[in-house]
């Protein structure tokens, strides 16, 4: 594993005890003032029991609707951050070779890792507007990071002596940054302090900035001797080769839990792209990408599930 891989792995880490630490906080101070507040009414936590117009019991949470996050009010704005596995999904694949006859497997083609192997994470803005009853609309400003990634194998052989030959191995990591706007219809299924939800809709994102590492390791049989060899580890711009922005749906749902003024979140949620996220015009105007690594992306959309925690307060 090379030191950029350990040193972004660090600061993932690090990222997410801030956010928890975050939360945490977050959620003590509320919890404190939820306690202040039934000590000063009298009432049950993080709500109380009251009669509608049939005469059935009904709870009304201290933190307002349960598509509001808190507050008398039907706004309600937070934050949520986890983490997230992608998969790619080629469409059409390409190779920097040409062959005169079309073999029925090559070394050439890509092994894309597993979505378990692609670890990303997304900090997310919460502002929610409660419609009517359970039903809620909200738009959700997110910093979104997606890793996905794939190996690739080359050999060469002289056909006079088959004992000369090169094989080249590499590893490309893709990283991708977007910020997002999903636009969610949400409903929230009991009036209780703990609610099950459900939400979908749809996300537009714009790239901010791609990369690439790449790892490359042989076996070189051309210089009289079997010498086995470690590439240094390279990281390349990727900006201008894909294109600047992706749409989709998103679909999920989750827990919200009320306490006192505030809401705690567990949700998690499938994204599926809906459109091709690389740039065909310059596929092949990068001579770094196609001599050094013997590589050019493939047509794809992104598959992403993510998994995250929030709190959300009313206003």
């Amino acid at each position: 594993m090379s030191t950029s891989t350990d040193r972004k792995k660090k600061l993932f880490i690090h990222f997410i005890k801030i956010i928890f630490t975050y939360l945490f906080l977050m959620l003590l101070v509320a919890d404190v003032h939820g306690q202040e507040m039934n000590k000063r009414t009298g009432l049950i936590k993080g709500g109380i029991y009251s009669k509608d117009r049939n005469n059935k019991r009904k709870f009304e949470s201290f933190a307002g609707d349960a598509s509001s996050g808190g507050g008398s009010t039907r706004w309600g704005f937070g934050i949520k951050g986890g983490m997230n596995l992608t998969q790619a999904k080629p469409d059409d694949q390409f190779s920097v070779f040409s062959y005169t006859i079309e073999p029925e497997h090559t070394l050439a083609e890509k092994e894309y890792y597993k979505s378990s192997e692609n670890t990303g994470f997304q900090v997310t803005f919460i502002a929610k507007y409660t419609l009517f009853n359970n039903l809620s609309v909200s738009l959700q400003p997110t910093f979104a990071s997606y890793k996905y990634g794939y190996e690739s194998n080359y050999a060469w052989m002289d056909f006079e002596n088959n004992n000369n030959s090169l094989f080249l191995f590499f590893r490309h990591e893709q990283t991708l940054n977007y910020l997002e706007a999903p636009l969610l219809l949400r409903y929230d299924i009991l009036d209780a302090p703990i609610r099950p939800f459900v939400h979908g809709g749809a996300f537009y994102g714009r790239l901010l900035n791609a990369l690439k590492e790449v790892d490359v390791t042989g076996q070189d049989n051309a210089s009289g001797a079997t010498e086995e060899f470690n590439g240094a580890t390279s990281t390349l711009g990727m900006d201008d080769q894909y294109v600047k922005s992706q749409y989709g749906i998103i679909a999920g749902g989750g827990i919200s839990i009320s306490l006192g003024p505030a809401n705690f979140e567990l949700g998690v949620d499938y994204k599926v792209g809906l459109n091709n996220i690389v740039d065909e015009n310059n596929r092949f105007t990068d001579n770094t990408l196609i001599s050094g690594s013997y590589d050019i992306l493939d047509n794809m959309t992104l598959r992403n599930l993510s998994f995250s925690m929030g709190v959300i307060f009313g206003i």
